[in-house]
């Protein structure tokens, strides 16, 4: 009998536990977004964030590369590593190499401009679906604007470094 009382509590108390380590672990699933930010590196506009609760989520990829880590996920892991980089004793980085660098960037920032024309659309179809509660979507779409104004400008930015290259 003491055996079944002891496995008794000692099940009452896994449970008990397990169920208030849940309650610490947060999820952003179904949270509302409440704002992006755009992150920059020396006036340089990198990514957009977004602003959950009160605190903001940052694009890791964006920043691990502006930092100079190679960026990668593997098992739901992000794992940022030092880049290996071949070059000449006492000079910079070959044309060859600052090319492909510009190239990447110019295929991310043209994968992001989608990304904003997208939540644009997404946005004006909000705003103008009478069926819809669109209190601050407005404000959204000034920033996603903004954003994708931002995102233009750097691309062409990245292409003339890139023209002056070749």
């Amino acid at each position: 009998m003491k055996k079944y009382l002891a496995g008794f509590l000692a099940g009452v108390l896994f449970t008990i536990a397990g169920a208030a380590f849940a309650d610490d672990i947060q999820s952003l699933i179904g949270k509302k977004i409440q704002g992006e930010a755009v992150v920059e590196l020396n006036g340089q506009a990198l990514d957009t964030a977004i602003i959950v609760d009160g605190k903001s989520y940052a694009p890791v990829r964006a920043i691990g590369e502006a930092a100079g880590y190679d960026v990668s996920m593997q098992n739901k892991k992000i794992i940022l590593g030092e880049k290996a980089t071949a070059t000449t004793p006492g000079k910079g980085p070959s044309v060859e190499e600052q090319k492909a660098k510009l190239e990447k960037r110019i295929a991310d920032v043209k994968q992001r401009i989608s990304d904003s024309e997208k939540l644009i659309e997404a946005s004006n179809s909000i705003i103008n679906d009478p069926n819809k509660n669109n209190a601050g979507e407005e404000e959204f779409l000034k920033m996603r604007q903004r954003n994708l104004s931002e995102q233009q400008a750097l691309l062409a930015e990245l292409e003339a470094q890139l023209a002056a290259l070749n």
